[in-house]
């Protein structure tokens, strides 16, 4: 990705010093916007199309098969709010189940991403099953002793924590796609400046 953009960004300054010889330095600048553009575009899709054929002919069942899995314990999570009492602690595991449900997607999209969620897939999701079962078994306890009532309170108040850590999973994985975009805007946005 950072030799896409150093790559169209050279392109585009060669294209800039070498027309700016004989057009105005506007139209020049402008021309050397679209080079940056399309020879950044163009990167991208090579790139993208030796990627894709990888993934759509070669179907690992291994990455099928955890993705679903993957799937299968969120839609256990979320069912166990059922059973919660509190609110706030149903709502917050639903919003973690929800988070969890887009970084399954997005792998199913691009398993070749599957690396980077490996702690998610491997840790979080696999101890958040695990903390939100023995949650509700606590919240279902009819006598509740102390310790219980402070276990509790402990489950309720890392509730955010993960919440934020699978937030931060998805944006690791959406990193590279966010920094196109943001390029993309910004080199549009000059264009429109430079044609006002």
């Amino acid at each position: 990705m950072i030799i896409r953009f150093l790559l169209s960004l050279i392109a585009g300054t060669i294209t800039f010093i070498y027309l700016k010889e004989m057009i105005s330095g506007f139209l020049s600048f402008l021309i050397a916007c679209l080079v940056y553009f399309l020879i950044y575009r163009l990167i991208k899709r090579i790139t993208n199309k030796s990627k894709t054929p990888i993934t759509k002919t070669v179907k690992n069942p291994d990455t099928d098969e955890t993705i679903r899995r993957g799937f299968q314990k969120l839609k256990q999570i979320r069912n166990s709010t059922v059973m919660i009492k509190n609110n706030e602690s149903a709502a917050k595991i639903k919003e973690i189940c929800t988070t969890g449900f887009e970084i399954l997607e997005h792998l199913r999209k691009y398993p070749e991403d599957l690396k980077k969620a490996k702690p998610f897939l491997n840790y979080y999701l696999v101890t958040t099953e695990k903390i939100v079962n023995r949650y509700t078994e606590l919240c279902s306890k009819k006598e509740k002793s102390e310790e219980v009532e402070k276990a509790i309170e402990n489950v309720e108040a890392v509730l955010y924590s993960i919440s934020e850590t699978y937030k931060k999973q998805l944006n690791n994985l959406l990193e590279d796609d966010l920094l196109d975009l943001s390029v993309e805007i910004s080199v549009l946005e000059k264009t429109m400046k430079l044609e006002a």
